[in-house]
């Protein structure tokens, strides 16, 4: 009776450690699948804001030569922090999604702020 218990037990250990595979290989693909969706949703939020940004650095060139003043510090400095966002590269966000130090949803958070 002890070989019996000990085979079962050995099978059950490795239906356990497959049901820990599947469920980990399961897991890795809705995350695989919620990346894509991220990366699509952040790549459609960085160019919206990029021609955001050339739509304002239009705007201020044509005030900067109606008005002939310099451009406020305040102006530069919004600049500087929108330009900082959208000037990630591919290699950047996968570094980001390697990291995992911040989720691609919060990225996508952080240019909608």
């Amino acid at each position: 009776m002890a070989i019996q218990t000990t085979s079962l037990d050995s099978k059950l250990a490795r239906l356990d450690e497959k049901a820990n595979e599947y469920d980990s290989r399961a897991n890795t693909e809705a995350r695989v699948k919620q990346a894509r969706v991220d990366l699509k949703e952040l790549n459609r939020a960085l160019n919206k804001l990029e021609t955001v940004l050339s739509e304002f650095e239009q705007q201020v060139g044509i005030l900067t030569e109606v008005f002939g003043k310099a451009i406020p510090s305040e102006v530069i400095s919004t600049r500087k922090k929108v330009q900082s966002l959208v000037d990630y590269s591919q290699d950047d966000i996968v570094n980001i999604i390697d990291n995992d130090a911040q989720t691609l949803s919060a990225h996508v958070d952080d240019v909608r702020d």
